[in-house]
């Protein structure tokens, strides 16, 4: 339905204020509903910017945002770019659009080997929800900036923002998934830096039950991969079977990619 309205007002003579709306809406149904970026991308927002300009109208600040999300997806770095400088011009639209087109700048500025611009948007965009208060957009804004620390090999400031500035967020608000999320983010930084018994306690006691409780399979086999991987430096023969049962899921799944990483951790343990 939104893709067809969006269409209409295409074809038909709306105002700019309206085919805004249109395009955003079908765009963005086409994008996460029927997870169809290229049709989002090609059919609805490129045809859209072309009305606009010639019109003399510049794109929403919410079309924009739903641009740069299909752009990323179906690849097209140049149009990311282009949509991300005119975001760049907007000065009245409200403090969660400039904080959410700040973080897709950050996404990008990281991609592109930029990870000091990459933190700067990232901070600014924190602030800015902080200021509106938006509480869970400023922790996931955080945790953009722990995952460029933690690129750049600075762990115990990417743990320091997981533990103090998003998992506190996520419990106040009883986002288990998000803070389940977090949790396995520590623990890989536990991980990197040795720690593997106060890992495998967070991907046992803390993951792996959120994941059963919500009937999560797909994230409850990535977790018994890497509670596996854990369990497999030790010898442990409970690595085999946690391997094996997350295998099975994958492949019930159609992932054949996660088959195939298993399969080297199986013959890697078969092999030592």
């Amino acid at each position: 339905m939104g893709a067809e309205l969006a269409r209409l007002a295409l074809i038909g003579d709306v105002g700019a204020e309206l085919l805004n709306s249109a395009a955003e809406d079908g765009a963005d149904w086409l994008l996460h509903s029927r997870h169809d970026a290229p049709n989002a991308h090609d059919k609805i927002i490129k045809p859209t910017f072309e009305r606009l300009k010639l019109r003399d109208a510049p794109p929403s600040a919410g079309l924009l945002m739903t641009a740069i999300d299909c752009a990323a997806r179906v690849g097209d770095l140049p149009f990311q770019r282009d949509c991300l400088k005119r975001a760049e011009t907007i000065t009245d639209g409200s403090a969660f659009d400039r904080a959410s087109l700040l973080l897709r700048s950050s996404d990008l500025k990281h991609q592109s080997g930029n990870p000091d611009g990459a933190i700067a948007d990232a901070e600014t965009a924190r602030s800015l929800f902080q200021e509106a208060g938006i509480d869970r957009d400023a922790a996931i804004a955080a945790g953009r900036i722990a995952d460029i620390l933690e690129a750049r090999g600075r762990l115990d400031e990417a743990e320091a923002i997981r533990r103090e500035e998003e998992l506190p967020v996520y419990e106040r608000l009883g986002d288990i998934r998000s803070k389940a999320v977090t949790l396995g983010q520590i623990a890989d930084i536990l991980m990197a830096r040795g720690r593997l018994d106060e890992a495998e306690a967070i991907r046992r006691e803390e993951r792996l039950p959120v994941y059963e409780r919500l009937g999560d399979i797909r994230s409850k086999a990535v977790t018994q991969v890497k509670l596996a991987d854990i369990l497999a430096t030790r010898g442990d023969p409970e690595a085999e079977a946690l391997y094996a049962e997350a295998r099975a899921v994958f492949r019930e799944m159609g992932m054949p990619h996660y088959v195939e990483i298993v399969d080297e951790r199986i013959a890697a343990m078969e092999g030592s």
